[in-house]
């Protein structure tokens, strides 16, 4: 009877080993099933991310010939240094070997190897996204042009949807250039790569004409036809101006009377003269360029030129949350590389063919000379910085007014946008962007 109960204890524990055996079998088998099964799904994911970065890498092979063009004149600039290593880099993550999932691996070899795929894969990932990005910026680089000039156009298009509310005859043209603000926004900021020029010429133009709809809308809300009506519109220049701009202000405000300003950049950087710059704009006269230290355009390299306008533009912009559309060169002086600047800024020239000479005049002469030019669909020019323009602007307003005429500001007398490159000095004397350069002295003969 002891016998057979020990034998029956020795089946016992011998079955109960059996068991335990292959429990632990069957569970180390489960865990180097899933090991395995780990390290297949961190090899697939490796395997997306190699596709996503050798499409970025052929996306690149289309950027490459670009960059090398514009090499010379981007030199130095850390967009072209980081695409070409970036370029190298993806290279040689594309050259590394794959690995495979052994099937008979073990659990701690299957483990570090799925380790290794999973911080490849990330880094792989990581490294797509950068070479996209500087692929984005080369072609950026070679779109810089075109996208500066959409960037402006956006800016431009904001001020006539900010200041236009409740003042124009057909609302859906203010919903229409909203909407054409956001297209071009989206253009500017998307993820996509564009090499091509076209989608943001397209999109200024686009903005060009939802402008031009809120324009003329905005226009019919104010019921001047300048067509039918002897409008005039007053400008002034040089400024702003601390001493006399707020007093031409004043007399604006007084007597009900509209008109654009044309500021010198280094006066709008100015604390009180910015501050009367913002006034200015809140007022809804419209802000033209100046350029940024008065200088003769005509005569100036393409750097100083682009300078004197770019840097204008940008300080105008900073101050009043708006890039001018007009641009007025200093002495009437304007060549074919000045013209071309201004479409390049979506900018119109605006002349005069009515000027005060208030600089060499007295205040009743400035009068005089301006009551005597004055003419149907003219644009006078006046300084706002001079003495003599302060002491009789009240009285010119008085005079041209009692004789019938409408003060307007440049959009409402040309009857919509001013068109980019177009260089205007009165409502019907202009010259379209395929006219050539005439003297100014062709439209102001009187004086």
């Amino acid at each position: 009877m002891r016998l057979v109960c020990a034998l029956v204890a020795v089946a016992v524990i011998c079955c109960t080993a059996f068991v335990s055996a292959g429990y632990r079998l069957g569970v180390v088998h489960n865990q180097r099933i899933q090991a395995l099964a780990q390290c297949n799904a961190a090899r697939s994911a490796l395997s997306r991310n190699l596709k996503t970065l050798r499409n970025a890498s052929l996306l690149s092979d289309d950027v490459a010939p670009v960059e090398a063009n514009i090499k010379a004149a981007f030199a130095g600039n850390p967009a072209l240094t980081d695409f070409e290593s970036s370029r190298a880099h993806a290279a040689t993550l594309l050259a590394e070997p794959s690995r495979q999932c052994p099937a008979d691996g073990s659990i701690p070899e299957l483990s570090a190897l799925t380790t290794t795929l999973r911080g490849r894969a990330q880094t792989i990932r990581s490294h797509a996204r950068e070479l996209t990005q500087a692929s984005d910026k080369v072609a950026n680089l070679t779109n810089a042009g075109p996208r500066r000039t959409l960037a402006t156009a956006i800016s431009q298009a904001q001020w006539w949807v900010d200041f236009t509310a409740g003042q124009v005859s057909d609302e859906s043209t203010r919903i229409a250039l909203s909407e054409a603000i956001g297209n071009a926004r989206n253009l500017l900021d998307g993820n996509g790569i564009v090499m091509d020029r076209q989608p943001y010429i397209q999109q200024v133009a686009a903005l060009n004409a939802a402008m031009d709809a809120v324009a003329v809308s905005h226009n019919a809300k104010l019921g001047v036809d300048c067509s039918k009506v002897a409008c005039v519109a007053l400008t002034f220049d040089d400024g702003p101006n601390a001493k006399n701009t707020p007093v031409v202000i004043d007399v604006l405000r007084r007597t009900k009377t509209t008109a654009t300003f044309f500021t010198v950049g280094e006066h709008v950087a100015k604390p009180d003269e910015g501050k009367l710059t913002v006034s200015l704009t809140r007022a809804g006269y419209p802000i033209g360029n100046h350029s940024w230290s008065h200088a003769n355009l005509a005569t100036l390299g393409d750097t100083d030129l682009t300078a004197q306008l770019q840097r204008t533009n940008d300080e105008i912009e900073q101050t009043t949350g708006y890039a001018p559309l007009m641009i007025r060169p200093p002495y009437s002086s304007w060549n074919d590389a000045v013209r071309q600047r201004a479409i390049a800024m979506n900018a119109a020239i605006i002349n005069y063919d009515t000027i005060g000479v208030d600089w060499a005049r007295t205040a009743p002469q400035v009068r005089a000379n301006v009551v005597r030019w004055t003419k149907p669909g003219s644009i006078i020019l006046l300084h706002d910085p001079q003495d003599s323009t302060a002491q009789s602007i009240e009285s010119i307003i008085t005079d041209l007014k009692a004789r019938g005429f409408v003060f307007v500001t440049i959009p409402q007398l040309l009857g919509g946008l001013p068109k980019p490159g177009w260089v205007y000095y009165s409502r019907t004397g202009y010259l379209t962007p395929d006219q050539p350069w005439t003297d100014s002295s062709y439209f102001t003969a009187e004086w």
